[in-house]
């Protein structure tokens, strides 16, 4: 699948990395094949899986890091957190 060197994980805030792929283009498949299971329709959701895995991929390979967080974050689904920092987006007044 990769043309290049395998890229490992360098720093603690990098994604985990399954066996050579990251979390998430591991998990559609594993998605697909466990739905797969349950509906009888293995081949199918495993295929949909993969082919969901290879277009995230392409999506994702044109833009920066944490662009998934940072889009969640502006339509609202904020990550549950104690910092004071993370607030929603769509406040417009805030209140001492």
């Amino acid at each position: 699948m990769a043309d290049g060197p395998v890229r490992l994980p360098r720093t603690i805030d990098a994604p985990p990395i399954i066996f050579l792929w990251d979390i998430y283009e591991i998990a559609p498949p594993s998605v697909g094949m466990i739905a797969g299971v349950v509906t009888d329709e293995f081949l199918a959701c495993t295929a949909i899986g993969f082919i969901t895995s290879l277009l995230y991929r392409r999506f994702r390979d044109g833009r920066q890091e944490g662009w998934e967080r940072h889009a969640l974050y502006w339509i609202g689904c904020s990550l549950p957190t104690k910092a004071r920092t993370w607030v929603n987006p769509h406040i417009t007044r805030f209140f001492p």
